[in-house]
């Protein structure tokens, strides 16, 4: 009796023991489901949180790199800043042309700080030392409008993104105060100098602008446009005041005579058209009061010597002619009284202070300058290794600006000798030059 009770209280254990295996095991299966489950979801939340610590992590190296360039930055502002104080001191000390030149070294330090955007506040560019501006582009980048010293170093920069455009030109109003240029947007944007901030945008032509001059006195803007007409802008508000209609393809050069009273423009019609400014200031008569022919091509630039009894003209027909203004009254078939050949277009035009000297640029990358006296060459000048897009002199002729589609503005001046050569050349243009003007 006693060995049954033993032997079942002995499958009593057993089957306790086994059960408790089984709830283990069942326990253990539990478990490991319920991880595999966390596991599962645990892996999508880390592959959303692993984007986000990638994202962070590349924020955080932006970050670092954007700091690194700024402590660079304060450190190369804070070492030009220094020398210009160091220079500025020295300065005080030096006279004649060692001053003349360390404050020329000093204008480009500080060019270089406004270029780099560095605070200019408290060392100051000398704004009215701007003397010369060039503007160069193409269609693939902006319009930047690069000032310069009467010396040829730089000063600053203007720069309008949304101003690509295969061509450019700027003009000078007759104080200094103004700076208008062309844009791709068919407008005009006036600059206000020597702060080289946007005064504002004329808006009105349909196409391309590719010239614009002021009248004698600064009140009056003419530009010339792919639209193929001229208009005429009030400087005292910025308004339009008329369009002149009569060209029946593109107008690619406007200039007015020395007091104002006549605006000539250029075409690809192969025309000049002459405009009185008083048939329409008083009579509101937009139409031309004299038609020059007799081209077999384009006319490319216009341009009235000193006093407005000459007129300029050059064409793509590689001739220039001139033109007495005392000859042409309302008169058709008036002739020009010199025609001067050359061996290439003849894209601009410049009379010296005087009007004794004309220079010409051409597609054969030089420059004749030409004797008025008796309408001969004087000199061809050769250094430019493309097109002369623009030539202009400065208030005494002492000095020509060239600019290139070889990226370069040259200026040029004569020797002791006489002979006319290369003083300077000035680079940092990235694209052709398309336009050179000097400030009155």
């Amino acid at each position: 009796m006693r060995e049954i009770k033993q032997a079942l209280n002995q499958k009593s254990v057993a089957r306790n023991i086994l059960f408790c295996l089984a709830v283990i095991i069942l326990m253990h299966l539990l478990y490991g489901a319920y991880r595999s489950s966390a596991v599962l979801q645990e892996g999508k939340m880390t592959k959303e949180e692993k984007k986000e610590k990638r994202k962070a992590k590349k924020q955080a190296r932006k970050a670092k790199k954007q700091a690194r360039k700024e402590k660079k930055k304060a450190k190369k502002c804070n070492r030009w800043k220094t020398n210009v104080g160091k220079k500025t001191t020295k300065l005080e000390t030096l006279s004649g042309k060692r001053k003349k030149n360390l404050s020329r070294k000093i204008q480009i330090i500080k060019g270089k700080m406004k270029k780099a955007g560095c605070s200019v506040d408290e060392v100051g560019i000398e704004q009215n030392n701007i003397h010369l501006a060039s503007v160069g582009t193409s269609p693939k980048s902006s319009n930047i409008i690069r000032l310069w010293d009467s010396d040829g170093n730089y000063v600053d920069d203007i720069n309008y993104s949304n101003a690509t455009h295969e061509k450019a030109c700027i003009a000078f109003n007759n104080n200094s105060s103004i700076l208008a240029s062309d844009s791709a947007d068919y407008t005009i944007k006036l600059w206000r100098i020597p702060d080289n901030t946007e005064i504002t945008t004329l808006r009105g032509h349909t196409a391309s602008v590719n010239s614009v001059a002021f009248n004698n006195d600064g009140s009056m803007l003419a530009s010339g446009s792919n639209d193929n007409t001229i208009k005429l802008w009030r400087m005292s508000d910025y308004t339009e005041i008329t369009t002149l209609s009569g060209h029946t393809v593109y107008v690619y050069s406007v200039a007015f005579n020395n007091d104002g009273s006549i605006l000539a423009s250029g075409s690809g019609d192969n025309t000049i058209k002459l405009w009185r400014m008083s048939d329409i200031n008083v009579h509101n008569k937009t139409q031309p009061f004299a038609t020059l022919s007799g081209y077999g091509s384009d006319v490319e630039s216009v341009a009235f010597n000193h006093d407005g009894t000459i007129l300029a003209s050059g064409s793509a027909d590689w001739t220039i002619k001139l033109w007495r203004m005392s000859d042409i009254d309302n008169d058709e078939n008036t002739q020009p009284f010199a025609t001067l050949n050359l061996k290439s277009y003849v894209w601009t035009l410049a009379f010296n202070h005087d009007g004794s000297i004309l220079a010409s640029g051409s597609g054969n990358n030089t420059i004749k300058l030409w004797r008025m006296s008796d309408n001969t060459e004087i000199t061809t000048l050769g250094g430019h290794t493309s097109y002369v897009n623009s030539v202009a002199f400065n208030n005494d002729g002492t000095i020509l600006a060239s600019g290139s589609e070889d990226k370069t503005i040259k200026l040029w001046g004569e020797d002791e000798n006489g002979k006319w050569r290369i003083i300077k050349t000035l680079g940092g243009h990235t694209d052709p030059v398309y336009a050179v003007a000097w400030r009155p």
